[in-house]
């Protein structure tokens, strides 16, 4: 997006404003699955993708070029040979989503749902055009459904995805998610798990992710930057500095072109800041926030030609503080030690810190996003800290750096580290490492992914009695009160839940009611 921007989309409040979307290949290849499928005879869609990583966007470009005849997308539409489709949005939200689809129908609590929408579908086919539904962020009525009359809620969207398949009808139903149906379904019991997986069934799961190197495409097309007060010269030796030392978090994309066109970001602090709105902010939201708010000048000092990796910390110290001081963040130490080294260096050295502090600033961030292999030596940073820092005597101040013990030399990687010594705050690495332990993982279902247990005979029943007998294998969070049907006799039950204990009056009831046979 270019001139009209907004931090977020909303398919419903935008929908007849104009807007300029920079089509990605990754938006191409989605078009290009929609053509597929639609081909195949289906057409009810879920894309999942990450917050901010333009799924909105994304809706709202479709719509523009088959509903109003834009010319947005390389790849031809051709869903099901219709080209004009008239769109009907319902944007998500923690309630019944029988409620707004009767609201957005304008129909009464007595008339059938899908009859109402049959009426409609025919009143869009009068107009010789096919029908576009769209439910954007469609998880928080999937979450309204889990925990409100599950059955009936899953029901309808399960019709409303069978209306769509039918393929007399020329009906596209597109919904996005940032989690997948599993992530809404683990918490429901066997019977409400499979109307889950009914409702999964009928609609085409599509992944929608923007690789990290392509959004920097995207920075490059919206700046159209041109250098400006560097020479020709100076520039290719930043560029080559940064390629050669391997410190860009994005080999993939790096490119002399890409690097020109970011001016005056310099290519190194662009790669690091995109990383970083991935990882702290909201993608493509934060990056487009940054890009349209035009504010990121104010942080490019006046001694300088760019926006360095000095220039990041200070956007992002500004902007994205208290995610950077949370617990939650994994990164908290090396950020904790970056913000340590730059107080002492102010304390140490007062009024003749801020080449320093530059210094330190670049040293840190590279120690958290650049890649392994990189090398934060002497011979990049005299450079980088020349054409891009403003610095005139890197070398002397990686000396009093060094010698004050905020940095530190390693040899064996050839890279420059910030140093606090060998004091460590224990609390914090604990609370570091034990963010890095998924609280919500479902052990039991991950279990169910990779162990298929086969059925046991009973053998010394089978000798004794000459009657096969067989036991199956149930995983499960608690202990399950069921006797086995089918061909089944018996149910030996594992149970992996280090909250639950199976106290010995319950076994006592299981082997009184019959659930339970202990043999000697």
């Amino acid at each position: 997006m270019k001139s009209n921007f907004s931090p977020s989309i909303n398919i419903i409040r935008d929908q007849e404003k104009d807007f300029a979307y920079i089509s990605t290949p990754n938006a191409e290849r989605v078009i290009e699955q929609l053509n597929k499928n639609v081909l195949s005879g289906l057409k009810s869609f879920y894309l999942v993708g990450s917050f901010g990583t333009g799924k909105s966007s994304f809706l709202l470009a479709l719509e523009n070029q088959i509903s109003r005849g834009s010319s947005i997308f390389k790849t031809k539409i051709s869903f099901n040979g219709q080209i004009k489709y008239h769109s009907f949005n319902i944007l998500g939200d923690y309630r019944s989503f029988e409620d707004s689809l009767r609201e957005g129908l304008k129909i009464g609590p007595k008339k059938d749902v899908l009859n109402g929408l049959q009426e409609y579908y025919s009143r869009v086919v009068s107009q010789n055009k096919g029908l576009l539904i769209v439910i954007d962020e469609f998880g928080k009525f999937l979450e309204y459904a889990t925990h409100n009359n599950p059955e009936k809620e899953l029901y309808l969207i399960q019709k409303l995805a069978e209306f769509a398949n039918d393929h007399e009808k020329n009906i596209l139903f597109l919904t996005t998610m940032h989690q997948g149906f599993d992530f809404y379904r683990s918490s429901a019991d066997e019977k409400t798990k499979n109307e889950w997986d009914k409702v999964r069934g009928r609609l085409k799961e599509i992944t929608f992710n923007e690789p990290v190197e392509q959004l920097l495409h995207l920075a490059s097309k919206f700046i159209k930057g041109k250098v400006s007060g560097v020479t020709d010269k100076e520039f290719l030796s930043l560029y080559r500095a940064i390629l050669t030392s391997k410190v860009y978090p994005l080999n993939n994309s790096i490119d002399e072109k890409l690097a020109r066109s970011l001016f005056p970001l310099d290519l190194l602090a662009a790669g690091i800041l995109t990383k970083a709105l991935q990882k702290y902010g909201q993608n493509e939201r934060s990056l487009f926030t940054f890009l349209e708010t035009n504010n990121y000048s104010k942080f490019i000092p006046t001694n300088t030609k760019y926006f360095s990796l000095n220039s990041v910390y200070d956007y992002l110290i500004d902007n994205f503080y208290s995610m950077l001081s949370s617990v939650y963040n994994r990164d908290l130490i090396k950020w904790s030690v970056l913000r340590n080294s730059i107080e002492r260096s102010e304390i140490l050295f007062e009024n003749h810190s801020e080449a320093k502090e530059r210094i330190i600033k670049t040293i840190g961030l590279l120690n958290i996003f650049a890649p392994s292999g990189a090398h934060i030596n002497k011979e990049f940073l005299e450079i980088y800290g020349k054409l891009s820092l403003g610095i005139p005597n890197v070398r002397e101040e990686l000396k009093i750096l060094e010698s004050k013990k905020i940095i530190r030399y390693q040899e064996y990687s050839d890279s420059y580290i910030l140093f606090e010594g060998t004091d460590v705050d224990i609390d914090l690495a604990l609370n570091e490492a034990e963010n890095l332990i998924d609280q919500e993982l479902d052990i039991v279902r991950e279990l169910k992914e990779y162990f298929v247990f086969p059925f046991i005979p009973a053998k010394a029943s089978y000798i004794k009695k000459g009657t096969p007998r067989f036991f199956e294998f149930v995983i499960s969070e608690e202990p399950i009160i069921e006797k086995p049907s089918g061909e089944v006799d018996g149910i030996i039950n594992i149970i992996f839940n280090d909250k639950s204990k199976v106290e010995a009056e319950f076994v006592q009831k299981l082997i009184k009611d019959k659930y339970l046979n202990i043999a000697a």
